[in-house]
């Protein structure tokens, strides 16, 4: 085994995403999803098209966060439009602001389609669009975005040829900086952009559209959001520490469970139950016999039964597989005696045949490795094992666990061995064997991968090496490669996606998640502004933007990300922290609820548990079509079984909205304050809007909604979500926005 492999090894073990009648005119429309969430550490996006109007009515510009103004080019300085139009020259449903000083018709402005989607005879605009509309005269139309608070903004983005789209300039600017200018050349083009950028209190972030030659009119659809990260948790070694090369997982509960590897009472490691906000209590506490330094993270079961792994400890020292009821109640499955395996780093995965599978990053019968070169191992629920020993040529010391891809065959990467002792992708066929290398890797595609694959909606598998690719980096005094994101077929072909270079991340050591975005998201271990690692986004095109960097007070080293229900990510460090053993961390980048299943995949008649948020209003499930029966077991768990007649595709679990009557509304000249009547249905990450006119003579910008069980929802007056008026209701938009998940129907 290499020098670095040992190296890595120790450290471990120590720290176990106006349309216009003059043709000559450009024009962009800007459609901005939002969703508003409780204040409690929560991502929050801005929509202009939901602002729009209420600044319309109000007269009101700046309106918000929002100022709409036009410019000389999409750097100078911007002159705010100060006229409002309605019904005018671009349909009947046209509200935009425009300055008079120009004449109707040339002028710049900023528009809105208040109304279906329609044809003036030049451009089909979209319901509900947002437009820019740049001058005949050369002006730039300009939506400023100004931060009500320091941190993060996620910017996705993407300019639309809508009629002519020919030449249109487009761009985002931020202070005076131009982070991304373009041009849209063809109809129906489509130019993306998206970028995290940190903004303080005041900073302005600018979409800007100009003329540029021909005649033009330019879309524009784009999303921002402030990501949110709290830091919920610091460990203090009597409740764990150093929770290397783990992950969360959801429990039935809503819950989160997972393990610290040193720490507890015997400091042989914790398992452990985490709320959202971060109340922790420990369920068992490793004592040596019964394992210690357990790593990877748990499977849960149908039956709410979680599986897992120790790296060491049990009746041999060489680590064991146990299983855990969601109380705590912990049994030893099997103790590994080297012969069989030792050390298993990356924890179990349950498969389609309902046992389990995992790897050793030790052991085994070859003697091409000091110690064995690792196994695969298959494990009944009622402790039966079956091993395949690793022998170097088809890859050796794993420190990843496996994953099931939808063929059904189990896929898995070293870290060492191969033809290039770099590590491998390999395949292996249920039950257990044969083993098959898909690929090898030579250092310049990558080297050295503790994270598990993650199979994409697509199809194809992707995931990071710690080491290797095109750009190095200094890890205690060496210079080594600093790591690559990559994607492989399920037939090998390989292709390198991203190369890390130290300021975007080092040594990536986790999984990649796949959000409900269809983005990826991941961590790396070191590196970013402070050397201490990130949270990134990775789209499937291939570009990578820094969600979070994290301060040693936050954490150092994260690990794999899980997307929890509610949308948001749930992870733990290493280390760092206000006590220096680690934390738990959340972090919130805008997306909403969604339900997942367990398993992801089954026969007809095989028993499956649905995960969520308010789940008690689901009002049915269906199987790619074919409805089944369910019981509501609590409001983030439904129990039904795969249906005669289902089919692979999506499982769906409509949330219907739900409206309640606002009782009382307390007016100020600044803000309202409504009591809900009824508190049923409303959670966190749900959307509530307020509909009505506003009374005669107030300017309300915010609103606070009261009197709902548990979940205390502030509007700030930078966010405001609409026109309100006493009297009117309070709807909830449901979780359906993503309530499909994919499952996969077995004979």
């Amino acid at each position: 085994m290499s020098k670095l492999r040992l190296q890595l090894r120790s450290a471990s073990m120590m720290k176990v995403m106006r349309t216009s009648r003059d043709l000559g005119q450009s024009i962009a429309a800007l459609l901005v999803v939002i969703v508003f969430m409780p204040s409690h550490g929560w991502a929050q996006s801005y929509n202009p098209a939901t602002a729009f109007e209420q600044g319309f009515i109000t007269q009101h510009n700046p309106n918000g966060v929002w100022s709409y103004g036009y410019s000389s080019n999409f750097t100078s300085a911007v002159t705010l439009y100060d006229q409002t139009v309605q019904n005018g020259i671009n349909g009947p449903n046209a509200q935009y602001w425009l300055s008079p000083s120009i004449n109707d018709g040339n002028s710049p402005s900023a528009e809105y389609n208040d109304g279906p989607a329609y044809n003036d005879g030049n451009v089909d605009f979209l319901a509900q669009e947002f437009l820019l509309v740049a001058g005949i005269g050369g002006q730039y139309s300009n939506l400023l975005f100004i931060a009500p608070a320091d941190g993060v903004y996620s910017v996705v983005s993407a300019f639309r040829g809508a009629q002519y789209g020919i030449g249109t300039v487009v761009a985002v600017v931020a202070n005076g900086t131009v982070l991304f200018n373009s041009s849209v050349t063809s109809v129906g083009q489509l130019v993306p952009f998206g970028t995290a950028v940190a903004l303080k209190a005041g900073d302005t972030l600018r979409f800007s559209v100009g003329p540029g030659g021909g005649l033009q009119n330019t879309g524009l659809s784009a999303t921002i959001t402030r990501i949110m990260f709290n830091t919920l948790l610091s460990f203090d070694e009597t409740n764990g520490a150093y929770s290397a090369l783990t992950f969360l997982i959801q429990g039935t509960d809503g819950n989160f469970y997972g393990v610290t590897g040193a720490g507890g009472v015997q400091g042989d490691g914790t398992l452990f139950k985490v709320t959202p906000n971060g109340t922790l209590t420990t369920l068992h506490n490793f004592a040596g016999p019964d394992g210690s330094n357990p790593a990877g993270g748990l499977a849960l079961t149908t039956n709410g039964v979680f599986y897992g792994t120790t790296v060491n400890g049990g009746a041999h020292g060489y680590g064991t597989v146990f299983k855990m009821t969601s109380t705590g109640a912990l049994k030893t499955l099997h103790s590994f005696d080297l012969v069989d395996g030792a050390n298993p780093y990356g924890g179990l995965i349950q498969a389609s045949d309902g046992n389990f599978y995992g790897t050793t990053h030790n052991g085994g019968s070859s003697s091409n490795c000091s110690g064995g070169c690792g196994t695969v191992f298959k494990i009944t629920s009622g402790g039966a094992l079956t091993t395949i020993s690793l022998d170097g040529a088809d890859g050796a010391a794993p420190f990843a666990g496996l994953v099931q891809a939808s063929d059904g065959n189990l896929y898995g990467i070293t870290f060492a061995g191969g033809a290039n002792n770099d590590g491998v992708v390999f395949k292996m066929t249920m039950p257990i064997g044969p083993v098959t290398v898909l690929h090898n890797f030579d250092g310049t595609d990558g080297a050295n991968s503790y994270a598990p694959l993650t199979q994409a909606a697509n199809g194809i598998l992707y995931g990071a090496t710690a080491f290797g690719g095109a750009n190095e980096c200094n890890l205690r005094g060496i210079l080594v490669g600093c790591g690559t994101i990559f994607k492989i077929t399920r037939a090998g072909a390989f292709a390198t996606l991203h190369n890390f270079d130290g300021t975007d991340g080092a040594f990536p050591s986790a999984a990649l998640t796949q959000a409900t975005d269809g983005n990826f998201y991941g961590t790396s271990y070191q590196g970013g502004a402070n050397g201490v690692g990130t949270i990134f986004k990775f789209t499937s095109g291939g570009t990578l933007s820094t969600s979070h960097t994290f301060h040693t007070t936050e954490g150092i080293n994260p690990n794999t990300l899980l997307q929890a229900t509610n949308g948001g990510f749930y992870g733990t460090t290493v280390s760092g922290g206000a006590h220096g053993f680690g934390t738990i961390f959340s972090l919130s980048v805008g997306l909403g609820p969604f339900v997942e299943t367990l398993p992801t995949s089954g026969k007809v008649g095989m028993p499956v548990i649905i995960l969520g948020n308010n789940l008690t209003r689901a009002t049915s499930v269906s199987f790619n079509g074919t409805a089944a029966t369910f019981k509501e077991v609590s409001s983030s768990e439904i129990t039904t079984t795969v249906p005669t007649g289902a089919t692979t595709g999506t499982v769906k679990v409509p949330i219907p909205s739900q409206s309640s009557h606002i009782s009382t509304c307390n007016w100020s000249n600044s803000s309202a304050t409504c009591t809900v009547a009824s508190s049923k249905g409303f959670g966190v990450g749900y959307l509530l809007t307020i509909t009505g006119v506003t009374p005669s003579g107030y300017n309300v910008t915010g609103v606070t909604i009261s009197g709902i069980t548990g979940n205390q929802i502030s509007y700030p007056v930078a966010s405001d979500p609409g026109v309100f008026t006493s009297g009117g209701t309070a709807s909830e938009a449901s979780v359906t926005l993503k309530g499909n998940v994919a499952f996969r129907v077995t004979p």
